[in-house]
Parts: structure tokens; C-alpha cells; sequence
């Protein structure tokens, strides 16, 4: 099955699949060795054609080395977890590599099948766990009953063909704006007068005028 998912992708190298106890979704991870990793069990759980959905699904990210940008995005979502329009495109574009591997399913099975994959998977694994230069199967910022209803629109955009330097060019993008925004809340902090400049205030000496007759401090 693994030889027959790399001859319909077109990956010439098979990557090795394992298992593990320790995850709760099917994962994309390596950058100097590429896997896949399921969850211990899963393969004993679904049907042969579910198996290989995941499996497209899953070699499908390491075919476009998704999971070399999503560690470039961690990086820069840590170095940068201030500013919401990082984390924002973080989100974003966690959600378009999901999207497109799901294209890559969509093209060699129909909606409703995948959408069932889909929902059984959710059924037995539950939420997944961050796990670093890993791309999983499952977004915590992306609800299952949209992307079941994006799957089944019939005027989904099926491209797969988005290119690893668009989507580091987007991260390049995010990183110089962060950076931008940065140097500007630093200027406009050295701007401001410090506290220390303000005129102490001896309150010995304050009048205060209540109903026009003024009263000096006892």
C-alpha cells in the first residue's frame, strides 16, 4: 500500500511509516528524515481505503517538505508571539497546506468518502497535541464541520500545486512586518516623556476648591 500511495504521488523515495503511543493524530515529521507516524492501533481501526486516505494525506505534506515551513513558522511565531497579525497568518497557513493535502486526497477519492475518513478519525483520535516540525492531520484552530463542508463544496478550488517558495515568501513577509512593527512601538516608546520627568506635587501645599470656598489641607 505505502509503494502504491509514493507511485500515485509521484515520490520516488519511499518514506518509512511507524507508529506510536504517544500521538492522537497522524503526523508528517522529519526534516532531515521524513516520516509518517499514526497512532498505535489506527491501522487495526479503519477499512484498507481509509488507511491509504491518511496515508496520501500524510505523504502528500512531505512531498511539498510542509513540515520544513511549518518549523520556520514556529520559529517566527516565537520570536514574534506578540503580534497578532503572525499568529493570524500562522493560522492561516496551517489551514491552506491542510486544504491542499486534502486536494491531493479529493483527487483519487470522492467527498463523501473522505469527509467519512475524516469524521471517523475524529471519532477515535479526538484533539491533537502540538508536536514540533510536525504537520498533523488535524488543526486546533480549524473546526471539523467546516472542513467537512469545505470537502464537499462543489465549488471547491482543488489545487495542489501551491509552491514551498510562495508559501516561505509569505513567512519572509510576516517576519519583516513584524519586525517593522517592532521598531515602531520602540520609537514611539523613546518618544514618550519618562515618568521621572513629571513635576513632583507637595501635597502640603494643594488648595482644592469645593463649592467655591477653598479649604486648606488640616
Amino acid at each position: 500500500m505505502i509503494a502504491g500511495v509514493c507511485r500515485t504521488l509521484g515520490i520516488s523515495k519511499t518514506p518509512s511509516v511507524f507508529s506510536s503511543p504517544n500521538l492522537r493524530s497522524p503526523i508528517a515529521v522529519g526534516i532531515w528524515r521524513p516520516r509518517v507516524v499514526l497512532p498505535d492501533g489506527l491501522v487495526e481501526q479503519l477499512t484498507p481505503d481509509q488507511v491509504r486516505q491518511v496515508l496520501i494525506h500524510e505523504m502528500a505534506h512531505l512531498l511539498r517538505r510542509d513540515q520544513v515551513v511549518a518549523f520556520l513558522q514556529g520559529l517566527v511565531v516565537a520570536a514574534f508571539w506578540f503580534h497578532p497579525f503572525v499568529r493570524l497568518l500562522n493560522r492561516q497557513l496551517a489551514r491552506a497546506r491542510e486544504e491542499i493535502c486534502d486536494n491531493y486526497v479529493l483527487s483519487c477519492t470522492d467527498p463523501p468518502t473522505y469527509s467519512r475518513m475524516l469524521l471517523r478519525l475524529a471519532e477515535l483520535l479526538g484533539s491533537s497535541h502540538y508536536v514540533p516540525t510536525a504537520v498533523c492531520l488535524f488543526t486546533s484552530h480549524w473546526k471539523l464541520e467546516t472542513r467537512v463542508a469545505g470537502i464537499l463544496n462543489e465549488g471547491r478550488n482543488s489545487m495542489t500545486y501551491l509552491t514551498i517558495r510562495s508559501t516561505v515568501l509569505v513567512v519572509m513577509v510576516s517576519l519583516v512586518l513584524a519586525a517593522l512593527a517592532a521598531v515602531t512601538n520602540v520609537s514611539i516608546a523613546r518618544d514618550e516623556n519618562p515618568v521621572a520627568d513629571v513635576p513632583s506635587v507637595d501635597v502640603e501645599t494643594v488648595v482644592s476648591t469645593v463649592d467655591g470656598e477653598k479649604i486648606l489641607p488640616s
